[in-house]
């Protein structure tokens, strides 16, 4: 199956000034950090393409997870964000921290226009 849009996002962790932010040693820590295993297979079930990439911060710290997915035409995007929803809504997306909020922000850039060869 073929890549025909592809959806990016950066996830950062929340940062209260008060807690040190995680520094990542590789991409599997960031993945389990911010994701439930269900959300990671997910992206994996519903996607023809699923690439990760460790981020730095402003310090030069990998504090923050970079994904990639690649959907085909035949309504992969639609199954992944059915999915998705359901499991947000049974609070299995996101890891949750010691006060219930997911550990991340997110900042999205859409390529769903791009026609990929």
């Amino acid at each position: 199956m073929a890549v025909e849009n592809k959806y990016t996002n950066i996830m950062s962790q929340n940062d209260d000034g008060s807690t040190a932010l995680t520094i990542f040693a590789d991409v599997a820590a960031a993945k389990a950090f911010f994701f439930t295993a269900n959300a990671l297979k997910c992206a994996v079930d519903h996607s023809t393409q699923v690439e990760y990439a460790l981020v730095a911060d402003s310090n030069g710290d990998n504090t923050k997870l970079k994904r990639t997915l690649g959907f085909d035409l035949s309504g992969q995007g639609q199954t992944y964000n059915n999915r998705m929803i359901d499991l947000v809504e049974a609070n299995d997306w996101g890891k949750p921290t010691t006060t219930g909020l997911t550990p991340y922000t997110t900042v999205e850039t859409t390529d769903a226009s791009e026609h990929l060869f």
